[in-house]
């Protein structure tokens, strides 16, 4: 980031600032989230918290589908349309606000098979939500 705003002038000082905070801050909390969710589920679910103890090479796996079940981040930051869409049958004007949930794309049943329940891993897991957030990365490896 340094490098791009003294090669381009494109992030002003506070920009550069602004972000390098939310990178720690978000990188932080959705660790620390991940962890307690975890924490909390497995008590919950004795017979999937003696599965891992009994395997723990599906911790992994576990780690993957307790950021899609209970993620640590529920929305999206807030983003305004730019032009007119239709999502789901329903048109949204431009320069409106539009909140993305992400546990609820976590529980599409057109990409997960029984969304709601959970399982301590599921083989072939593709997150969705969390994927295009630079600290899930982050939140993966800590969380293993």
């Amino acid at each position: 980031m340094v490098q791009a705003q003294d090669e381009t002038g494109v992030l002003s000082r506070r920009e550069l600032v602004d972000t390098a905070f939310l990178l720690v801050v978000a990188g932080h909390e959705t660790t620390v989230h991940l962890i307690c969710n975890g924490m909390l589920a497995l008590p919950r679910h004795p017979e999937q918290l003696a599965a891992l103890r009994e395997n723990p090479a599906a911790l992994p796996a576990a780690v993957e589908e307790f950021l899609r079940f209970d993620g640590p981040v529920s929305t999206s930051t807030l983003r305004f349309t730019t032009k007119p869409v239709t999502i789901g049958g329903t048109e949204i004007p431009e320069g409106r606000l539009v909140l993305v949930s992400f546990l609820s794309a976590n529980r599409d049943a057109a990409q997960f098979a029984n969304p709601e329940d959970r399982p301590a891993w599921r083989p072939g897991l593709l997150m969705h939500g969390l994927t295009s957030l630079p600290v899930r990365a982050s939140a993966q490896e800590s969380g293993r």
